[in-house]
């Protein structure tokens, strides 16, 4: 029969392997934790320079359609790009408007 102090004893030596164990879990845990906070970081930048690269060609493209609306000081207003991120040419060739005359008569009325 085992007396109350051994009992004792064995409960504390129990919770002291309880708390190396969940120390051990704790820390692999955190290194998972940094592991995939990283792998979201470099997401993120990654979303952010293909999100930074369609906005340049957006921009480009109004400055492009600025430039063929003949619309004043349109170079002014942003830095124009000459070429695509994909190393292309933007499409220069002039907007047609034709007709223009009867439906500018019924806008203006």
């Amino acid at each position: 029969m085992t007396t109350l102090t051994d009992e004792l004893e064995r409960f504390r030596q129990q919770m002291l392997e309880d708390a190396r164990e969940n120390e051990v879990e704790l820390v692999r845990l955190a290194a998972d934790l940094e592991k995939a906070e990283i792998g979201l970081l470099a997401q993120l930048r990654s979303v952010m320079q293909a999100h930074e690269q369609r906005r340049e060609m957006f921009m480009a493209e109004l400055r492009a359609f600025a430039g063929r609306l003949a619309i004043p000081n349109a170079n002014q207003m942003a830095p124009a790009l000459s070429h695509r991120a994909d190393g292309r040419d933007w499409d220069t060739r002039a907007v047609s408007w034709q007709n223009t005359g009867e439906s500018g008569e019924k806008f203006a009325n």
